[in-house]
């Protein structure tokens, strides 16, 4: 018997890890970046990104995506897809991120976890998102409570 691995959600392995060499890169070009510090859940959905197993997502989502996911459950190239997957900051970090610039993501220790090109930011009506992906406002439900938290 062959061993064969499943065709990954949308038909291609996304992955998006470092070589050695690219992080010793990365790690000295995130010296002169503005920090973004990611919690345990972010953490989880930034590894699940680099090893591919959020393919076809290349990052976090954009807009079009964000709203087709809450709105639809599909990606804006139509594949489905049941829950945002996103990167919050507070206010005050968006003013100071820019579209184009890349920042260092940050875990609590202040260790570098990944560089990020900033390539969008929107905001979001965090009730909207809770009432039409987890089909409630209660914040008892897990995943609203992790909504209401960003």
């Amino acid at each position: 018997m062959a061993n064969q691995l499943i065709t990954p959600h949308g038909g291609e392995l996304v992955i998006n890890m470092a070589s050695a060499a690219e992080r010793a890169e990365l790690q000295e070009r995130a010296r002169g970046l503005s920090e973004v510090l990611v919690d345990s859940r972010q953490m989880a959905d930034l590894e699940m990104l680099a090893i591919g197993a959020y393919s076809p997502l290349g990052g976090f989502m954009k807009r079009a995506d964000y709203l087709g996911v809450v709105n639809d459950m599909h990606l804006e190239n139509g594949l489905p897809w049941s829950v945002p997957i996103t990167i919050s900051v507070t206010s005050e970090q968006a003013a100071n991120l820019k579209e184009g610039s890349q920042v260092a993501l940050v875990n609590e220790h202040g260790t570098l976890q990944a560089v990020m090109l900033v390539e969008e930011k929107y905001g979001y009506d965090k009730q909207h998102e809770a009432s039409k992906v987890y089909r409630t406002t209660e914040e008892a439900h897990p995943g609203v409570k992790v909504v209401y938290q960003q």
